[in-house]
């Protein structure tokens, strides 16, 4: 008799049943608090974990961009050059700072070089060597037009154009030239230094050519 009371319903049961079944519509009962807590816990780790590579993104894309402007830059040197050999030699001998002998070997290597330094720079490849020698070629071009402004040489810069009557060398020419330098430093600092440290940082992922925040999170 006692085993057939504690099965038998109590009053008011049965009601109860039927509208929490109606209430939730017969599906299962929602999460408890403790699963909400974790949720939200993990949304908060989640996004807390993104914010320490946000320096890391922008280093990234001031990379890319200057790699971009200073390869365009010497994409750009090298163009009239490789047309106008002759012409460019003659410029190379008004400097006064190389041997007879070197003057067309110069004229007709030096262009060629400043296109495939331009060529990795926008592409992105062989960027520990490129970045090394063209911070050096800046070094020697700064060193030359510092060397004839020093002598008070009245000479064309050749620079961008061998036409004749083009850009004389002068102190503005000397501080573009800078201006190129500095970012070629930044980039081979990058390269050389920052760049293995950004590929382990936390949050990022390295795809080829670029290096970004990893969009999904286990």
């Amino acid at each position: 008799m006692d085993g057939n009371k504690s099965r038998e319903k109590r009053p008011g049961e049965g009601d109860r049943s039927a509208l929490y079944d109606e209430h939730n519509d017969g599906s299962k009962p929602k999460a408890g608090h403790g699963q909400e807590g974790r949720s939200h816990r993990a949304t908060r780790e989640a996004v807390g974990g993104v914010r320490p590579t946000t320096p890391v993104l922008k280093r990234t894309v001031c990379y890319h961009i200057l790699r971009l402007v200073l390869g365009g830059v010497f994409l750009y040197a090298s163009f009239d050059k490789i047309l106008h050999p002759q012409a460019f030699a003659e410029t190379v001998y008004n400097y006064q700072v190389l041997p007879d002998a070197a003057v067309n070997l110069v004229a007709l290597v030096l262009p060629w070089l400043e296109f495939l330094l331009g060529l990795c720079l926008v592409t992105g490849i062989w960027m520990p060597g490129a970045v090394l020698m063209t911070t050096g070629l800046l070094l020697v071009f700064i060193g030359a037009l510092v060397f004839n402004l020093a002598r008070g040489l009245d000479i064309q810069c050749g620079c961008f154009s061998t036409e004749a009557g083009g850009e004389p060398v002068g102190l503005m020419t000397v501080i573009r030239d800078l201006g190129f330098l500095a970012l070629s430093v930044y980039l081979t600092v990058f390269v050389l230094f920052l760049r293995s440290a950004t590929l382990k940082s936390p949050g990022s992922v390295h795809t080829p050519g670029i290096t970004t925040l990893s969009k999904s999170r286990r």
